[in-house]
């Protein structure tokens, strides 16, 4: 067994608070999207879970773009020189479909909100106002097509992230190899680590429940004149459908 506690065998200190919060975000953000989409809720609980969504959703994704870039400027601490050559290249292939799972997860779904006909805007937990990206508002085609991605992708990272998990619970059980140390400061037990993480999660959705009020009445006086304007607008190509025949 190989005990990692030296500076040079562990990520740097940025990375690892970054990786942390960006878990217990995922948790979060995997948790509110199967809830709001297939749980019966109150339109007015389902409409605050869609705003805490969104806005958790850009969080990530700016702690994404720092993310990566601290991993490329920074050292990246070595596997065990034992492990075989094809669970290194496992491990490194597994690195790259996370990344590129949560790259396409969050910008499908930034795509999908600056499409939406609603046109309602991304408040962060009432610090400031998200722009969407031009040009694509009511395009429905990109709508469908950034949802399909969406949808796809959560399921595909959902299956990486559970690889990823039970590739550092076997190297923990089976190889006796405590790889968790690599994301921590110093040799800190396997247990401890993962209470952590349950406690970070926990940490992150207060916070995100908390926070959510903000702003929440604005919100729904805009979804609900979204709704009117749409109803109205449907109501009209109905009626004129009735004159022309």
């Amino acid at each position: 067994m190989t005990t990692l506690h030296r500076e040079t065998d562990r990520y740097a200190s940025l990375l690892i608070i970054i990786h942390w919060i960006m878990a217990g975000g995922i948790f979060f953000m995997f948790g509110s999207g199967v809830v709001m989409t297939y749980a019966e809720l109150t339109q007015d609980f389902q409409f605050r879970l869609y705003q805490w969504h969104k806005a958790s959703g850009i969080l990530i994704m700016l702690a994404l773009g720092l993310r990566i870039v601290t991993r490329l400027s920074t050292f990246t601490p070595p596997l065990p020189v034992h492990f075989p050559k094809i669970e290194v290249i496992a491990a490194k292939l597994g690195h790259v479909a996370l990344y590129g799972g949560m790259v396409l997860m969050v910008a499908s779904g930034w795509i999908m909100v600056s499409s939406s006909s609603y046109g309602l805007p991304t408040l962060i937990f009432g610090w400031f106002s998200w722009p969407h990206i031009p040009g694509l508002a009511g395009n429905l085609f990109a709508e469908r097509t950034a949802y399909l991605f969406h949808f796809w992708s959560a399921i595909a990272l959902g299956l990486f992230l559970l690889g990823h998990i039970a590739a550092v619970i076997k190297h923990r059980l089976i190889d006796k190899e405590n790889l968790l140390t690599r994301l921590w400061w110093r040799d800190f037990s396997f247990k401890y680590t993962l209470l952590a993480f349950v406690g970070l999660s926990a940490v992150v959705i207060l916070f995100t429940t908390m926070m959510g009020e903000t702003d929440l009445k604005l919100d729904q006086a805009k979804l609900s004149q979204m709704q009117s304007e749409q109803i109205h607008k449907a109501s009209a190509k109905d009626h004129s459908y009735v004159l022309n025949m």
